[in-house]
């Protein structure tokens, strides 16, 4: 009996107007559902969109869209499951570093593009009732187990993978799996028609679109296609550039958040010793003179009192006293008198007068993102004991914001070192133009 045209290919689950557009392209078609029967020598590819990609049996080629489930791979004499279930909210995608330039772009075009900033599924290995958690079971190549494709994340969770289904096969039948959200499955299909002419000839021995390759092209079409084929080398080319700079433009946002989180970033996450230390380099930034007071009171009062002493050259004769706290919820009430009375008291002691200010500065609901936070101590007539003494409240949120604000010069230090010195009761920074304000 004479065999059907080659390559002879499977369509399982597509949609009506894929299937109209796919089958033309191969040499015999035929379209199934996922639980129908067929007699696997009969056919070459398999091209499926269905979700358990693993069931059809492994003497075919595969081209996967949205698969949940691969064949078993085997780990230690046993079977281990492929299962696109390890879920991740990583942005982005990357394609993996070796692929082709030409497999790239298609990649680019149809997948990467495509990726959203939703929570997505990722390949992993599955042991029985549970992943295997080890980097080498998530990401990269699966510890072996495929070529990956495209990477997201910076762990490089598999996304996109080529592998071999049995290498029991002479020669070994292939698997390509693309994420649900691949677009262009026309060009994914004629580039895996390509690459299995080369692999393996005997069941796909020619090509189903020679009318679009140069050998047989007219003169007008052979110069189409080498425009286009110049375009697709700059835009790969373009994308290759945009994916170095991105890089590198991302291990600097990592570089900078590592030096915001031990350096301003203390205004809003650390309590203690961190946080006085982050409030007395914010102050000094901002033009002040501080000077940290526990071993001085350490070695005179033997006692601690405030925190930070804060002098300014453009006021001569004023000097603040400062306390510091950190809470993980809103501040304390009882807290509050607490600069304004033994500190102050021994204050006067020494010097003969009362401080000119007392600030109160407070770092709270600090577990919490401070957009979100709440006022630290929402009346003012819990704050009457600053108020008396001349000083405020100061919300460390708003510390930061005006820090910022200078450093990046949309704010004079002197104006706001003199907001701070009139601050009563609680520090309200002065709106800066197209920019908000944290209310304390």
């Amino acid at each position: 009996m004479t065999e059907a045209p080659h390559p002879r290919v499977l369509f399982e689950d597509i949609p009506d107007d894929l299937y109209k557009e796919l089958a033309p392209l191969v040499g015999t078609s035929k379209r199934i559902e996922n639980d129908d029967p067929v007699h696997a020598s009969d056919w070459d590819l398999v091209v499926t969109f269905a979700w358990d990609a693993g069931a059809r049996e492994v003497s075919l080629h595969m081209l996967s869209f949205g698969a949940h489930t691969l064949d078993p791979v085997q780990r230690g004499g046993r079977a281990v499951s492929l299962n696109r279930s390890n879920t991740t909210r990583a942005r982005g995608g990357a394609v993996a570093h070796g692929v082709p330039a030409p497999l790239a772009g298609l990649l680019r075009r149809t997948v990467i593009e495509n990726i959203g900033p939703e929570e997505k599924e990722t390949w992993g290995l599955f042991w029985g009732y549970h992943f295997d958690d080890r980097d080498d079971a998530l990401t990269d190549d699966l510890g072996g187990a495929c070529v990956p494709l495209v990477h997201v994340g910076r762990e490089r969770y598999v996304y996109a993978l080529r592998r071999e289904r049995s290498q029991d096969h002479d020669p070994p039948t292939l698997c390509w799996a693309l994420p649900p959200e691949t677009t262009g499955q026309r060009e994914w299909l004629l580039h895996v028609l390509g690459e299995l002419r080369v692999h393996d000839p005997h069941r796909f021995p020619s090509d189903p679109e020679w009318q679009t390759h140069e050998v047989w092209a007219t003169p007008a079409l052979r110069e189409a296609m080498r425009r286009r084929a110049v375009f697709e080398a700059e835009w790969v080319a373009a994308q290759a550039e945009f994916d170095r700079r991105r890089g590198e433009l991302t291990a600097e946002i990592d570089t900078e958040a590592e030096a915001a989180a031990g350096g301003m970033w203390r205004l809003l996450t650390s309590q203690g010793d961190d946080l006085v230390g982050a409030v007395a380099d914010c102050l000094r930034d901002l033009g002040f003179t501080v000077q940290d007071m526990d071993d001085h009171h350490d070695e005179v009062t033997g006692a601690r009192l405030e925190d930070l002493r804060v002098t300014d050259l453009d006021e001569p004769g004023w000097e603040c006293l400062g306390e510091v706290k950190g809470y993980t919820k809103g501040a304390r009430v009882n807290d509050v008198p607490q600069v304004t009375m033994r500190p102050s008291v021994n204050y006067a002691a020494e010097r003969g007068h009362p401080p000119s200010s007392v600030w109160h500065i407070v770092n709270t609901f600090l577990d919490t993102d401070p957009s979100a936070r709440p006022p630290s101590v929402p009346a003012d007539s819990d704050l009457q004991p600053l108020t008396d003494a001349n000083g405020a409240l100061i919300d460390t949120r708003d510390l930061f914001g005006a820090w910022r604000d200078v450093i990046e010069g949309r704010v004079g230090a002197g104006d706001v070192r003199g907001s701070l010195r009139e601050a009563r009761t609680r520090w309200t920074p002065t709106p800066v133009q197209g920019l908000e304000t944290t209310a304390s």
